[in-house]
């Protein structure tokens, strides 16, 4: 079983992870730790250059995973996540993101489920801090995270096969639900 969880910060992906490795449906969470992202200088061009460079070794270490036939994991954000970044800084040129995008696809053709969580509609966005295990905080604000979601989304649906989508709802519920609604799509497929 491979599933990818993508979604902005702070709306449980890495707890609902966990339990989907808790509960068996799962042998390993891979939390990806972009912390390597923000060391390059992106007000330069060679900076640029060394993050599209490192992102896309990142692609092929994640691309090696993927294709394993046995491989039993959930992945806590991922090459949706990537490209989301590249499409926010304007990192790369137009034939290396088709090029990128075309091996998403394939990538994620291998893919069982990719699932995306969602803010929570009744919880003041305003008041979320999120933090995760690279040890990267921050307070997360109404706007910049709605689009940031909605680029996330537009993605997931551009590189995913349709029927390999599954968007939780966005009312608060529990990650057991959350897991619940998950097991019951992957046994409809």
């Amino acid at each position: 079983m491979k599933i990818l969880l993508t979604g902005v910060s702070g709306l449980g992906k890495s707890t609902l992870a966990q339990h989907l490795v808790g509960e068996g449906i799962v042998d390993e969470h891979i939390e990806e730790n972009y912390a390597w992202i923000f060391s390059a200088d992106l007000h330069t061009a060679e900076g640029k250059k060394l993050l599209v460079n490192r992102s896309i070794e990142w692609i092929n270490e994640r691309a090696k995973k993927l294709l394993l036939p046995q491989a039993s994991f959930v992945m806590d954000r991922g090459p949706v996540d990537l490209l989301h970044l590249w499409l926010n800084w304007s990192l790369v040129p137009a034939v290396t993101w088709q090029e990128t995008a075309s091996k998403m696809q394939i990538l994620c053709s291998h893919l069982d489920l990719l699932v995306l969580v969602p803010l929570e509609s009744r919880r003041p966005i305003n008041s979320i801090e999120a933090t995760n295990e690279s040890g990267m905080s921050r307070q997360l604000t109404g706007y910049p995270d709605l689009s940031n979601q909605a680029k996330l989304y537009g993605l997931a649906y551009q590189i995913s096969p349709l029927e390999k989508v599954l968007a939780l709802p966005p009312t608060p519920i529990s990650t057991k639900q959350r897991a619940d609604l998950i097991q019951q799509f992957l046994a409809g497929c």
